[in-house]
């Protein structure tokens, strides 16, 4: 009778124990890692710009906001399977500040990325001038535009925007 009792204690031992494991490696985590909440998606002057911008084109365009650019450009395909890895891995981790659609289709129209101080670092500038070939080399329109702190000052940088969409 006994026997039988430690028996019986050593299989729930185990299967309490392989539960407990199962439900340890089942639990989502994020490893060794820990995170925290960015708590607006916009830095002011972003927010301050996407508010001119959606007054101004709002109505006739979808505008999006951090777009990567691996979601608005690709690169094309070679044999070279690592060669094509290597072209997306330069632009994957990098993002356009908004990108402007057709509300309907969601068709890319253009993009505009706004240029504060940090884009003077000569690592920034090196980003750049790489986006900037990509995007040209794609046939997608980029509008660079300077920061400003009066919002009222993008309506006359927007003037380069009207004569592309008139087009």
């Amino acid at each position: 009778m006994i026997p039988l009792l430690i028996i019986i204690l050593i299989i729930a031992i185990t299967v309490a124990v392989i539960l407990g494991l199962l439900v340890k490696l089942l639990k989502p985590t994020p490893g060794p890692y820990t995170y925290k909440k960015i708590p607006y998606l916009f830095t002011k002057t972003e927010k301050k710009f996407l508010d001119v911008l959606e007054k101004t084109i709002g109505s006739e365009y979808k505008i999006m906001g951090k777009v990567r650019i691996s979601d608005i450009i690709k690169p094309c395909r070679t044999g070279d399977r690592s060669e094509w890895q290597r072209a997306f891995n330069k632009i994957t981790s990098k993002h356009i500040d908004f990108v402007i659609c057709d509300p309907e289709s969601l068709k890319i129209k253009f993009c505009i990325e706004l240029d504060d101080s940090s884009h003077n670092r000569p690592e920034r500038i090196k980003r750049d001038l790489f986006v900037n070939a990509a995007f040209k080399n794609a046939n997608v329109k980029l509008f660079r535009i300077k920061t400003q702190k009066d919002p009222e000052n993008y309506k006359r940088n927007l003037e380069e925007i009207y004569i592309f969409i008139s087009k």
